[in-house]
């Protein structure tokens, strides 16, 4: 069987199955195939003229403690060993993964090695996977001359994946990065005759890759090599695998740098989402520089971009960091959710750790509401000196057990919404206290893990009186802070060491869980596709919140979705094809749909705010299962575009109805005061349908694209909009798409 995974066009030729016989037969294979034993480097970019290129990843996301934003640029002023301007990196203490490689001949030994200068003390560590293979330190003295480090090791048979990890701190200088067979290991060579670098040049969201609809479609690209008799070949691929050519530069002549610019704008009919330029130099039809790619994310400006959204529903987990603020306000992301990421800036074990001492985190909380996000903040962690739990058993879950007076806690509720007032104005207590884990008072020495973490005899009690004790002492600062309780989920499963939803929804309500807070919040990971009747969306509020409503007829407060996603174990490396190396058979589109499902299902339902985990989830190499809105490296996946465009249509609306268009499809309409929105969702199978089409409406698909007349409904998320409204005067959306 041949199974051909991807989008785009291929035409196969011919099929040829051959046998390796075991380890000597590969050896030998290696041999016919690099005689010289491969390249001298297998760094696609070697060099940095326009910065940091595809598959560099900056660190910080788990750190305790988030340092100062850092530097990192092009320095033109600065030509570095390979002849072309180096790459600068400051900042107080900071960690950098180099984009991967693979060796292309395994069977010996290599080195990898950089050209450094600077101040400061800094840690060169090579890896391969998570794991430190060779490491050099150095403490530079600010001097001008530049030194060449060297790290070596044995790759694995097939090659693996390798990454240089860069931490410290102070002023650093890079070029000339190579990694190769260490008998070629001499004077410093690129991976070809010339290199290509891309960025895009300066605007709002460059930071982010995102280029919004009112700015140029073009990159800034950088040739360096010899570059005589050359011709600077690219082309444009987008999410749904169209490709398109792009116009021929030709950078040659004597020189050994030239810049310029590509322009992009290839596709008249789909000019929105996200997009892969690839670029190389040939000569006289022959490649001389590795490929080089950029992805880069065209979308609608976010209607509250450089300005509080605080009535927005859409809000994500993430550090407070130049970088990821700008990128994820970028996509509509108007809230963050301080839990994991984050709550080394607000939990009592961070804040407290001794009592009477405090240490609080501002520039962090204030660098969030700079770039005009708002903070969903947790009144919750404990330090050692202040809980049951008194034992050394798990970093992270340890922090989680009960306090032991909550007359200690609600010092801490009240110091830090007094500290933070006018600045933070809702909280929530504690997160999944339904794990015994996360809501403890001892442990059982006898077993290991988190199974030995005991619960109290009545956890859900012992909540709802902290729900009580920190609503009281918030509201004794300030009496316009929001509290956020109950923090239960969707969860029906029989681990002794979680807690069903239902049951414990129920025992906090018992205890008057609903007196004590303002907003009640659930987390709902899905492992499916939503956007229809009786969807895991639906099914997922009626374990978390059903007995509120069977209790009082409905839900008589706002509720919130603090933690979840619907598109889980599925990101990867979004439409990188040379910079991340393997296959992992990712269906970018379906990612995209299943990701923005699940948040229309959760607002038609009445979910006020979802706050979507994680986009700190990033992992070179690794498909992690919570990662949402970035691919593999950080940087943001097509989804992210596909989010932007629900959040531009829905933000300012509300639900109003959802109605059958046609067998197994459906249109939830939303209302705001300048627009409506009908969005077309449907049941994994269902009948073929034209999409309607009216006058004054637009048809626009996942990332904006308007859909002309005829089309055929493909199982994808489809918007149809007026900006007048129904209630502005303006052309009023069929009833039903038939209509």
């Amino acid at each position: 069987m041949l199974v051909i995974r991807g989008a785009g066009t291929v035409d196969p030729a011919s099929l040829r199955l051959e046998r390796i016989e075991g380890q000597d037969e590969l050896v030998a294979r290696l041999k016919r195939n690099y005689p010289d034993e491969g390249p001298p480097n297998v760094i696609r970019n070697s060099r940095f003229p326009l910065g940091l290129q595809s598959g560099w990843m900056l660190g910080g996301d788990f750190s305790e403690r988030e340092a100062d934003d850092v530097v990192i640029a092009a320095d033109a002023a600065t030509i570095g060993p390979s002849g072309a301007p180096t790459l600068r990196i400051e900042g107080t203490s900071l960690s950098l993964d180099s984009e991967p490689s693979s060796p292309v001949y395994p069977i010996v030994k290599h080195q990898a090695s950089l050209s450094v200068r600077g101040s400061g003390d800094w840690h060169f560590l090579l890896r391969s996977g998570k794991k430190d293979i060779d490491h050099e330190s150095v403490r530079l003295k600010g001097k001008d001359k530049w030194q060449r480090l060297s790290l070596y090791f044995s790759p694995e048979p097939t090659g693996g994946l390798y990454t240089l990890r860069i931490q410290g701190g102070g002023r650093l200088w890079i070029d000339a990065l190579q990694a190769g067979p260490r008998s070629k290991a001499g004077d410093y060579r690129s991976g070809g005759e010339c290199e290509v670098a891309l960025a895009l040049p300066k605007s709002d969201a460059a930071i982010a890759r995102v280029q919004f609809d009112d700015e140029s479609a073009s990159l800034l690209y950088c040739a360096t090599g010899r570059l005589n008799d050359t011709v600077l070949e690219s082309r444009v691929v987008n999410a749904y695998g169209d490709e398109q050519p792009l116009s021929d530069i030709e950078p040659g002549g004597a020189d050994f740098l030239r810049r310029g610019e590509i322009q992009y704008d290839a596709f008249t009919r789909r000019s929105y989402g996200t997009f892969r330029v690839e670029a190389w130099i040939e000569r006289h039809g022959q490649k001389v520089s590795p490929v080089n790619e950029i992805v880069v994310h065209r979308l609608r400006r976010p209607r509250y971009w450089g300005k509080d959204a605080p009535d927005s529903p859409f809000g994500a987990h993430l550090n407070s960091r130049r970088l990821r603020n700008v990128t994820m306000k970028a996509v509509g992301v108007n809230w963050v959710r301080l839990h994991d990421s984050g709550i080394t800036y607000i939990g009592w074990h961070y804040l407290e750790p001794e009592q009477g001492l405090w240490d609080f985190r501002d520039p962090e909380i204030q660098r969030y509401r700079r770039d005009k996000i708002k903070v969903f903040a947790q009144m919750g962690t404990v330090p050692p000196w202040a809980r049951t739990q008194k034992g050394s058993h798990s970093a992270y879950h340890d922090r989680y057990s009960q306090p032991e007076n909550l007359a200690d806690w609600q010092t801490y509720v009240r110091k830090v919404t007094q500290h933070y007032k006018g600045v933070i104005d809702t909280y929530f207590v504690g997160n999944e206290p339904w794990m015994r884990s996360r809501w403890n008072v001892s442990y059982d020495e006898k077993k290991e893990g988190t199974a030995g973490y005991v619960a109290s005899r009545q956890p859900q009690k012992d909540y709802a009186a902290l729900m009580r004790a920190s609503l009281e002492a918030a509201r004794s600062v300030d009496d316009t802070i929001r509290v956020c309780g109950f923090s239960t989920s969707n969860w029906e499963g029989n681990d002794d060491g979680m807690m069903p939803g239902t049951e414990w929804t129920s025992g906090v309500l018992e205890h008057d869980g609903l007196k004590w807070c303002d907003l009640i919040d659930y987390h709902h990971y899905s492992p499916t596709v939503n956007g229809f009747p009786d969807d895991d969306v639906e099914k997922a509020w009626q374990r978390a919140i059903g007995p509120i409503a069977e209790r009082h007829g409905s839900v008589p407060k706002p509720v919130w979705m603090s933690e979840g996603q619907g598109s889980m174990e599925t990101h990867h490396r979004g439409l990188y094809k040379h910079t991340l190396p393997g296959e992992d058979g990712e269906d970018v589109v379906a990612t995209t749909d299943r990701l923005v499902r699940h948040e229309l299902a959760l607002l038609a339902l009445g979910v006020e705010k979802i706050f979507l985990y994680a986009p700190h989830g990033q992992g070179l190499g690794d498909k992690s299962r919570y990662a949402v809105l970035v691919a593999s490296d950080g940087s943001l996946h097509p989804s992210a575009a596909a989010h932007s465009t629900l959040a531009w249509h829905l933000e300012d609306t509300t639900f109003v109805r959802r109605t059958e268009a046609a067998e197994a499809i459906f249109a939830y309409f939303f209302q705001g005061t300048e627009r409506s929105i009908a969005v077309l969702s449907s049941s994994p199978s269902h009948d073929e349908y034209t999409i309607p089409h009216a006058e004054s409406v637009s048809v626009m698909d996942l990332f904006a694209n308007p859909l002309p007349p005829g089309s055929i409904f493909s199982g994808t998320l489809v918007y149809l909009s007026t900006e007048d409204g129904v209630h502005g005067g303006g052309a009023e959306l069929p009833d039903t798409p038939n209509a």
